[in-house]
């Protein structure tokens, strides 16, 4: 009977030792739970505050984009303004004459030059708003194209060419006034890379491989140093005189591509020159 006893108080101690046991085991994997879901919820914050620094960023540098452009946009909106006064005034006369095919046809000029300031405008709204960030097909054509106008004043101050190679209906995901803000950087460093040449050429091309599209900017200047390959991607690294860049534009660029799961990469052409490529998943592999 002594051997029975001793036999169920050891049991019992047993029994009460893994109760205790267990109950210290759940209430480690209940701290444990509770740090682990601290920690996610702070990395989330972590990341939407990453996020909307991100979205400042490239906000920023559209803005900044703008204003070194400023002069160049005033020069080419001051233009059909001005036309657009010349114009009304003759009309004015030329109707006093009865000469009335004269004035239809100042009407008609009139009409254009208001379509013209109203793409100008148009598009400078559409490139200063803040997008959310919600990636879409965006046709490559009409990016480059708005890229383009957005520089035609800098392009005529140097009496530059552009060739734009025609690259179809080919879409990849973006936004498009982001894809357009990259496209503009990268066209703008091209010009100002061949800045006091007699007859600046800029080329640009488009073409799709497997699951991504590719766009192509091609400057004829002196090409990248090995300091400028190795830093090209750097914040607030800039090889351009005191005043004329912050360096921001290349490194916000690379954030917007990177961000919709491309790359960004830059090497120097055997017969001189830079090439700049821009990749991102096409849109019809989405």
């Amino acid at each position: 009977m002594r051997a029975d006893a001793a036999h169920l108080r050891h049991r019992q101690r047993r029994r009460e030792e893994l109760r205790r046991v267990y109950a210290e085991l759940e209430d480690r994997i209940a701290e444990r739970t509770a740090d682990l879901t601290g920690q996610i919820a702070a990395l989330e914050r972590t990341k939407a505050i990453l996020r909307e620094t991100r979205d400042a960023a490239v906000q920023a540098g559209k803005l900044a984009t703008l204003g070194q452009m400023s002069a160049g946009v005033s020069h080419e909106l001051s233009q059909p303004l001005a036309a657009l006064h010349t114009f009304a005034d003759n009309a004015q006369a030329l109707l006093a004459r009865g000469r009335y095919d004269d004035v239809a046809e100042n009407l008609q000029m009139i009409s254009e030059l208001i379509d013209r300031t109203g793409r100008i405008v148009r598009q400078l709204k559409s490139f200063a708003r803040q997008e959310a960030a919600t990636p879409q097909p965006v046709s490559v054509a009409s990016a480059i194209d708005h890229a383009l106008m957005m520089l035609e004043p800098r392009r005529r101050e140097l009496q530059a060419m552009f060739h734009v190679e025609p690259c179809g209906d080919l879409q990849l995901l973006a936004e498009a006034g982001r894809l357009e803000q990259v496209l503009v950087n990268l066209l703008r460093n091209g010009l100002d890379a061949m800045h006091g040449q007699t007859a600046p050429q800029l080329h640009v091309r488009a073409w799709a491989e497997g699951a991504m599209a590719h766009i192509a900017v091609r400057d004829h200047g002196p090409g990248l140093s090995a300091d400028a390959q190795r830093r090209l991607f750097e914040p607030f690294y800039t090889t351009k005189p005191a005043g004329e860049g912050l360096g921001l534009g290349l490194a916000i660029s690379l954030t917007i591509v990177e961000s919709y799961g491309g790359a960004l990469n830059a090497h120097n052409m055997a017969d001189g020159g830079a090439e700049f490529v821009l990749s991102l998943p096409r849109a019809s592999d989405a």
